[in-house]
């Protein structure tokens, strides 16, 4: 099964459901289907199942007020801050993949 490593600040967003998206550093290979969300600092303890239903690339600079809004952000200037943070080398023309995710119940393998 796909699996995604997040932060342990965007987990709670992930649990609650706030986050809908997420959008990583980099061409990803995450297809439609299931999805593990594991926590960095207790990976065993801290994992969510979701259900990945598109996925699309884009430079950071291309991102808008919405994807803000569906990766649990205040708006698109939040957004970029936690990107930056997330990775400090990042440059506003690179690409990051955004993964879009529901939680509706799924069978996995």
């Amino acid at each position: 099964m796909q699996s995604l490593k997040v932060l342990d600040k965007v987990f709670p967003y992930i649990l609650s459901g706030k986050k809908t998206i997420a959008i990583v550093k980099g061409h990803k290979n995450i297809c439609n289907g299931p999805l593990v969300f594991i926590s960095l600092s207790i990976p065993m303890q801290q994992i969510k199942f979701v259900q990945v239903n598109n996925v699309y690339y884009k430079k950071i600079n291309e991102l808008d007020n919405d994807e803000a809004e569906l990766s649990g952000e205040e708006n698109l200037n939040y957004l970029i801050k936690s990107i930056e943070e997330a990775y400090p080398d990042i440059d506003k023309n690179e690409e990051v993949t955004v993964i879009s995710f529901g939680y509706d119940e799924f069978e996995y393998d």
